[in-house]
């Protein structure tokens, strides 16, 4: 949610409106974004996704599935473990700005610690509050093109956002495959949860493949009308191998510490029949079927995969899943609101500049131009 994630130009105070997606190659270093044009499928399709959300979420009230009683029974001994769960959410934040400066300066662009954290608040609001899973990254890509398109960076700046999400995803992908050797065989031979375990080894070993292709330096260009220069950025991540793997650590922290906010808040609950370690397979898991692109933010799906998983886990008809993804995006909701404020009053075009190496190299070609003309 933290989960499982990335035009136009508009001015960066209270009254914009969401920016749409800067393109990855613009038409001069000076030329902003054209913005693609609003369509009524575009709409509707919006519109379509909001009524499943709202009927998903009636149906698992009105079936019992979230018993909206047991967030109004939540006492005061609940309060510790929902400050643990705030607190883990407000460090995976700072850690989620340090990974994507690192993957920035594996490109060759430097960005500013307080810019990139309010970036990443910001693009929390967005995720949560409008467009889903995708919306937090499409702010953050429309900024950082804006800004890197004076050092003609914009390409690999907006492949930085990409990368952010990939390595995210694979860092999750890569706790649920180690978890299922660790659940207790009682959850492991479950019917139902057999296929999914198997599916996450599956997915698991495609992981595995794709990290070799890129260590042995082959990239293979899926789609044909892939940028040549984002494909060449994927490679420059990988000669500087040192910065992938730390963006890749950051990540497993990351997700460790969400796993661990979503247990502390299972706690709160009173949730005590599935074991810490379970959580780091279901909740990897039940955060992927929440990134799906069903609803907006989810809303509704990650429900319903937290309390079908849970109830799976504990062999009951019945679980606290539900109240607990509920209860979590209220804790979301606590940072969302910080990064709002942030949009509106403190988020202004941040500012780049090239790595050193990166600065070297733009000045030789400017000298080569010279001498040549």
């Amino acid at each position: 949610m933290t989960a499982s994630p990335e035009a136009s130009d508009p001015p960066p105070d209270a009254a914009a409106a969401p920016p749409d997606p800067a393109p990855s190659e613009p038409a001069g270093p000076d030329a902003p974004p054209p913005s693609p044009p609003s369509t009524l499928r575009s709409r509707l399709i919006s519109v379509a996704k909001l009524a499943v959300a709202v009927g998903l979420i009636t149906a698992l009230f009105a079936t019992g599935k979230i018993d909206a009683s047991a967030l109004g029974n939540l006492d005061r001994t609940a309060l510790p473990w929902i400050a643990a769960a705030i607190g883990c959410i407000g460090v995976v934040l700072v850690c989620a700005s340090i990974r994507w400066r690192l993957l920035l300066r594996g490109q060759g662009v430097l960005l500013g610690a307080g810019d990139a954290y309010r970036l990443t608040l910001t693009g929390h609001f967005f995720n949560l509050m409008l467009f889903g899973a995708v919306g937090g990254d499409l702010i953050k890509g429309f900024y950082i093109a804006k800004a890197a398109r004076a050092r003609s960076r914009t390409p690999e700046a907006v492949t930085s956002v990409f990368l952010d999400r990939i390595i995210g995803l694979a860092a999750l992908t890569a706790i649920a495959g180690v978890a299922t050797f660790v659940i207790p065989n009682e959850i492991a031979e479950r019917k139902e949860i057999v296929p999914i375990l198997w599916s996450v080894l599956a997915v698991n070993a495609v992981l595995v493949l794709g990290v070799v292709f890129i260590a042995i330096g082959w990239f293979p260009r899926i789609l044909p009308e892939t940028p040549q220069r984002m494909v060449d950025a994927v490679m420059r991540l990988r000669r500087r191998g040192s910065g992938g793997i730390s963006a890749f650590l950051i990540s497993v922290a990351c997700h460790v510490l969400s796993i661990s906010a979503i247990y502390s808040l299972g706690r709160a609950f009173g949730e005590e029949g599935i074991a810490f370690g379970s959580y780091f397979f279901l909740c990897p898991v039940a955060l992927f079927a929440n990134a799906l692109p069903l609803t907006p933010s989810g809303i509704g799906v990650g429900e319903a995969a937290f309390e079908t998983l849970f109830a799976w886990a504990a062999g009951t008809p019945d679980s606290l899943g539900g109240e607990i993804c509920l209860l979590l995006r209220l804790v979301q909701l606590v940072w969302s609101a910080i990064g709002g404020l942030i949009y509106a009053f403190a988020l202004g075009t941040p500012t780049v500049e090239l790595a050193e190496e990166e600065g070297e190299k733009e000045k030789e070609a400017e000298g080569s131009g010279l001498g040549s003309s």
